[in-house]
């Protein structure tokens, strides 16, 4: 500013477009949208997370009512039973399931599915009960709103 602004009445036209710049409310205008923008982003958040951990409840609740399967019937099922057999017992707690993708063939999944029964048959009495993951949503739900409340009194300062 000091190579560009050499007289007085430079600083002085600087100062007078400032505060009609100020007067005219753009710049508030600007703030209060960003600050809106902001709250908009946070309760599409807060919906977004609760949905997911509605949606998971709801997996969760699915694969602990579905029946497990006897290691008889095992050989007799398909690739999307067996997942959905996996899926069950990796919901009861069973360890050392990996992703379903990661089982490339039938073979390898009837495999895994064959050692979470075993698994299951002998640890299931101590498994631990399965968390509700209702506390998830809200403690969620509190940092986004914390979150939110941070971002307004940055902005307002």
């Amino acid at each position: 500013m000091d190579a560009l602004f050499t007289t007085p009445e430079d600083f002085a036209y600087l100062r007078r477009e400032t505060r009609r710049i100020d007067a005219s409310g753009v710049e508030a205008q600007k703030r209060q949208n960003i600050v809106d923008f902001r709250a908009r982003t946070a309760v599409m958040n807060r919906e977004k997370a609760a949905a997911k951990a509605k949606h998971e409840a709801e997996v969760l609740r699915e694969n602990l009512l579905r029946p497990l399967v006897s290691f008889v019937e095992m050989g007799s099922l398909t690739v999307a039973k067996i997942v959905d057999q996996l899926n069950s017992y990796r919901a009861r707690g069973v360890p050392n399931i990996l992703k379903v993708s990661n089982y490339k063939l039938k073979a390898d999944k009837l495999a895994a599915l064959q050692a979470a029964y075993h698994w299951y048959q002998a640890n299931q009495a101590s498994l631990p009960i399965a968390a509700s993951p209702s506390a998830t949503v809200q403690s969620t739900g509190q940092v986004i709103d914390d979150w939110a409340a941070d971002e307004d009194v940055e902005m307002e300062e």
